[in-house]
């Protein structure tokens, strides 16, 4: 079950997004049309996760 627009005009922050339950989440924010504040201890990671999610969600 998906809700496209439950997290429209909504920020979340993620702490420990750059991997798994954390990264899981961000996602499913994302797909359900909310905006997220990544967050992290492994910072070049996030920082990957950060662009793979702005390729996949916020294309021109």
């Amino acid at each position: 079950m998906t809700f496209r627009n439950r997290f429209k005009d909504r920020v979340a922050v993620v702490t420990g997004g750059a991997q798994g339950l954390g990264k899981a989440i961000a996602w499913r924010i994302l797909e359900e049309g909310g905006s997220i504040v990544l967050c992290d201890r492994d910072a070049p990671l996030g920082q990957e996760v950060a662009a793979s999610a702005q390729d996949a969600f916020f294309k021109d």
